[in-house]
């Protein structure tokens, strides 16, 4: 209350100041201020919020009897302090406009942009024509009453008697701005609502999202391979490592090797791939997708009856693509599953004697699922 007293002097001189009854607004609006915020120091109150209102709009907007109501619930958060608006719509018995404020550092800036946002919603620029609504009219008296008489009266007799303090001239420090309503306005619409009954909800709140940290990842799990020498399935296992570096961009590195699960054709050889993949990746929601590179070897192994010194092993080099979906377990755990296509350096034949048991081309296609530490 002794704050709302205290600026109610420099709200008066702020509305004498304003030009003569014959150029004030022809048509006002008027309504009802629910008001509910935390108990903190900053925060002020009904009072105060109402007079703060009164110059975003220039008249006392706030009346006990309008039909009208706004309501403002403010509610403190993580950084800062956030308002819940609800305000009437242009059409008479429309559901309330619902809408969250932008978080700001104090409770006391909080309630100016909430002043300027009601002003954005309810004033002159969001009605349908020149005059206002019939549910949110002010009475014509209201509308034909000089600015000095709805000034406050003086709270008590010895505030009144007291010296006169000097009053220095300074500009209405709630104008309304472009800037402002721009930084004001950022807030998020539960439901779309008339680009003229709010000219600026379309901003995007993801202008001022916080921006996302680097974060690191492990993982583990089984992979199949296809290629490595033969169409025939390669079992084994894969580790992973990487680094998230934005929402939508990451790049990791994976090792892995797998056996063939059994031999060639009836014949005792066994065959083998291991080697190292590098992935440029791309992340939307729960799929991405890779460009790997890949460096690794493809290795054949028998007995002397079939190879001189029982194995052989070739380079194979190559390049390739990535895709999967990543299931998210919580803030710590992810669940991926992938697919890859890899296109190497050279195909490889197994031959015994005249006899060609296998010609693999040049590709390998590999799946893998993997559980992924995030930290």
């Amino acid at each position: 209350m002794l704050r709302a007293r205290a600026i109610a002097p420099l709200l008066c001189l702020s509305l004498l100041a304003s030009p003569p009854a014959s150029a004030a607004p022809k048509h006002r609006i008027v309504f009802r201020l629910d008001y509910d915020a935390p108990p903190d120091a900053s925060c002020p109150d009904a009072e105060e919020v109402a007079l703060q209102m009164a110059a975003e709009f220039g008249y006392l907007v706030v009346r006990p009897g309008a039909p009208g109501v706004v309501r403002v619930d403010v509610q403190k958060v993580k950084n800062g302090f956030q308002a819940e608006i609800r305000a009437p719509r242009m059409i008479e018995g429309a559901e309330p406009w619902r809408g969250v404020s932008d978080v700001q550092g104090t409770c006391r800036e909080l309630a100016y942009d909430v002043a300027t946002l009601v002003l954005l919603l309810l004033g002159p620029r969001a009605w349908p024509g020149e005059a206002p609504p019939a549910h949110l009219a002010a009475p014509p008296e209201e509308v034909a009453t000089s600015p000095g008489s709805i000034c406050l009266p003086a709270p008590n007799a010895e505030v009144a008697a007291s010296p006169a303090a000097e009053v220095v001239p300074v500009p209405p420090p709630l104008a309304v701005t472009k800037a402002k309503a721009d930084r004001t306005l950022g807030i998020y619409v539960e439901r779309d609502i008339p680009k003229q009954e709010n000219p600026y909800a379309y901003d995007d709140p993801a202008a001022n999202a916080e921006k996302e940290p680097m974060r690191g990842f492990v993982g583990v799990g089984p992979v199949v391979v296809f290629g490595a020498a033969t169409w025939a399935p390669a079992v084994g296992a894969s580790i992973t490592g990487g680094l998230r570096l934005h929402e939508h961009m990451s790049v990791e590195l994976e090792g892995r090797a797998a056996w063939l699960a059994g031999d060639v054709k009836g014949n005792p050889i066994s065959t083998m791939t291991a080697g190292g993949l590098l992935g440029l990746c791309g992340n939307w929601r729960w799929v991405f997708g890779c460009g790997l590179g890949h460096l690794g070897v493809v290795t054949v192994s028998g007995d002397d009856g079939y190879f001189r010194g029982g194995s052989e092993v070739f380079l194979r080099p190559g390049f390739g693509g990535r895709a999967g979906v990543a299931f998210d377990l919580g803030p710590a755990w992810d669940l991926r599953l992938s697919g890859d296509v890899l296109g190497v350096s050279r195909g490889t034949r197994i031959v015994v004697g005249q006899t060609v048991l296998a010609e693999q081309p040049a590709v390998m296609v590999g799946t893998s699922l993997a559980l992924l530490r995030k930290f």
